[in-house]
């Protein structure tokens, strides 16, 4: 396997490619946000492993997967189990419970899974874990004026929901909060679920942050829904557009059909760049507006888009290949 080039964004990065399926690398990346418009941004890096193993029996048929033991008691809702081999890697699922020797996920498990299907568990990440204490600076909500908003999508309701930070001093607290600003509750911990974008909506001028957090080198699912998906990228040194396999798994453009998936990037002048999935022998992302082959265009590290189903397709699912690693 080719190792991905070295990158700024890994302060010490001290694994090599035939390590890289059993390490857990840290880093960090700088996320760009654009002046007085929308910028869509993903946590490309992830919060750090907290147990890993292989399951005792197949876990398929139900939603509770068995180990032979030292399972982290009290996991909850706020973790997220995933599967890391066979076929359906990248599979994942909220933890909703946990034993010394049993997780239980919101969903039910693929079928045909076998007795040591791999697993691991981390902290899902949140409004808090990427944007920290507002790491990006962003004008906090105070009653008066323009408060930048950091929006989430629900994609199958197709509802965005809309947060503010409000400083410590005007939340009445020992530091500030992410602020749900239809309820006036705290929504620090809204989870961004893996493989998805938040968009941030900005009322001054550009900023730039750091966000922190473990390099991710397994696949990752992505359900995608009828009409608006705002999905990111877990690729920590970002790839390309057929590099994220869009070509082979959204649904093709053929001219012929109403039913296909648009890939809109937003750029920071506020113009949109369309691109779809189109059949130039092999498959490859065009770029709608000039049908140029579009397959190598850049998807930055921490960066999102829109991914636009239209016409009857049904929801479905994507899977982002695994990063490798490298020296």
């Amino acid at each position: 396997m080719k190792p991905i080039i070295p990158f700024a964004l890994l302060g010490a990065l001290l694994v090599g490619a035939a390590q890289a399926a059993s390490t857990t690398p840290v880093g960090y990346l700088t996320v760009d946000i654009a002046a007085n418009g929308d910028t869509y941004i993903s946590p490309s890096l992830v919060e750090a492993t907290v147990f890993a193993s292989a399951s005792s029996a197949s876990p398929s048929g139900g939603s509770t997967i068995t180990f032979s033991g030292s399972v982290p008691t009290g996991l909850d809702t706020t973790y997220v189990l995933e599967i890391t081999s066979g076929t359906s890697e990248g599979w994942w699922s909220t933890v909703t419970s946990s034993t010394a020797t049993s997780i239980t996920v919101n969903d039910a498990f693929p079928a045909g899974l076998p007795a040591n299907t791999q697993v691991s568990v981390r902290k899902h990440s949140t409004l808090k874990t990427f944007l920290g204490l507002n790491a990006p600076g962003l004008i906090p909500f105070t009653g008066t004026g323009n408060a930048d908003q950091v929006q989430v999508l629900n994609p199958v309701t197709q509802s965005v929901t809309i947060y503010s930070w409000v400083t410590a001093e005007d939340w009445g607290a020992a530091e500030g909060v992410w602020m749900k600003t239809s309820d006036s509750s705290d929504g620090s911990n809204t989870i961004i679920e893996p493989g998805s974008a938040v968009k941030i909506k900005r009322f001054g001028g550009a900023l730039s942050f750091v966000a922190t957090g473990t390099v991710k080198v397994t696949k990752t699912q992505v359900d995608i829904f009828p009409n608006f998906n705002w999905v990111g990228t877990p690729a920590a040194a970002g790839s390309t557009l057929n590099g994220l396999q869009f070509n082979t798994q959204l649904t093709e453009y053929t001219g012929e059909s109403a039913n296909y998936d648009e890939l809109q990037i937003l750029r920071p002048a506020q113009n949109v760049d369309t691109y779809v999935a189109a059949d130039f022998a092999p498959l490859t992302m065009m770029k709608f507006s000039d049908s140029s082959n579009a397959g190598t265009e850049p998807f930055k590290e921490g960066t999102g888009a829109v991914v636009r189903r239209l016409g009857a397709t049904p929801a479905s699912t994507i899977t982002y290949p695994a990063t490798v690693v490298g020296q």
